[in-house]
């Protein structure tokens, strides 16, 4: 099965429900709330100089998720799962000396960051728009069925792992 091959294969860091980040003034670029709040998840990790890239993803029953990487070339691939109501932002929100995205990418890891459908960038449907009731209906029960396959096969894939 694919799901249990992608769970052996790909390591996982889940976070406490509630994750606390801060912004970090010892770094030598300083990121305002202001400007956080502008910019997406890739451009975070460009304004600290990281590489950054944008993924969409497609789950099975139809939700398209925006996910974020941080490409190192032959790193053995990680996947970062935000807290409750959170985003990926979460990960970034400290800047380098702070958050483990950065320092996992140091240490020669490929740095997945996942978006869950109905956060502000998962808001995509094949059939639905974020505004119709019925793009709502889903609990935390679909992520495991349907959104965390999606993102471990596709990540799989992608790096031939």
């Amino acid at each position: 099965m694919a799901a249990r091959r992608t769970l052996i294969r790909l390591s996982f860091f889940i976070p406490t429900l509630v994750c606390g980040t801060t912004v970090s003034f010892n770094d030598n670029r300083y990121l305002s709330p202001e400007m956080f709040g502008k910019l997406r998840g890739d451009e975070i990790m460009k304004f600290y100089g990281y590489p950054g890239e944008e993924h969409k993803v497609r789950t099975e029953d139809g939700y398209i998720l925006t996910n974020f990487r941080m490409p190192n070339p032959g790193g053995y691939p990680v996947l970062l799962l935000h807290g409750l109501t959170l985003t990926s932002d979460s990960w970034l929100l400290g800047g380098p000396t702070h958050d483990i995205p950065y320092h996992l990418w140091r240490r020669g890891y490929d740095v997945w960051l996942w978006n869950a459908r109905g956060n502000g960038y998962s808001t995509e449907h094949v059939n639905l728009t974020y505004t119709e009731k019925n793009f709502w209906n889903f609990s935390s029960h679909e992520l495991g069925l349907y959104d965390t396959p999606a993102i471990i096969d596709y990540i799989l894939n992608l790096t031939n792992d």
